[in-house]
């Protein structure tokens, strides 16, 4: 990680959170920051790597702009009523953070943000990504939660991955 990176991974996890960390990711992506940024921040192309979520609703009501910081999306799966997210940071091209209610955590984890630094790598970007959460107090949800949350972040890091492929 380089020093730039680390530090703004760093100051924006004490800034928006004091959650423990249970996930870090990193991941390479054939593509400049800006181009996987936006493909990143837009809204709705996050059915196109994020694991489960079929369909996205925007809320810019609360917004410093539209999808940047105060946007709440609505991610509707398979089943059940729509996860409700909002976005916490929003620096293009570097840094994204989008915090996840804990009703659409089912209890698995609460004070969940999920934060997102890019940073140019050669002819590429180096993804550093960064979930931020309490477990939940049910044993069993818990559990789950611990088990789900690595999948899921590696099938994101992987569609996205897989989306800048030449």
């Amino acid at each position: 990680m380089t020093t730039e990176s680390g530090e703004l991974l760093e100051q924006t996890t004490h800034a928006l959170t004091t959650s423990p960390i249970q996930l870090d990711l990193t991941a390479r992506v054939n593509a400049s920051p800006e181009t996987v940024f936006d493909f990143a921040a837009d809204h709705n192309r996050l059915p196109e790597w994020a694991p489960g979520v079929k369909s996205v609703e925007v809320d810019n009501s609360d917004a410093e702009q539209p999808g940047e910081v105060g946007a709440v999306r609505y991610l509707s799966g398979a089943f059940g009523k729509p996860d409700k997210e909002v976005v916490r940071a929003f620096d293009r091209p570097r840094l994204l953070a989008i915090s996840t209610s804990d009703e659409s955590l089912h209890g698995m984890f609460t004070d969940h943000i999920g934060i997102i630094v890019f940073e140019s790598e050669g002819d590429g970007t180096r993804l550093r990504l960064r979930i931020c959460a309490v477990p939940g107090r049910n044993p069993i949800a818990r559990f789950i939660g611990k088990r789900l949350l690595p999948i899921m972040m590696g099938r994101a890091r992987r569609n996205l991955q897989q989306h800048f492929t030449a």
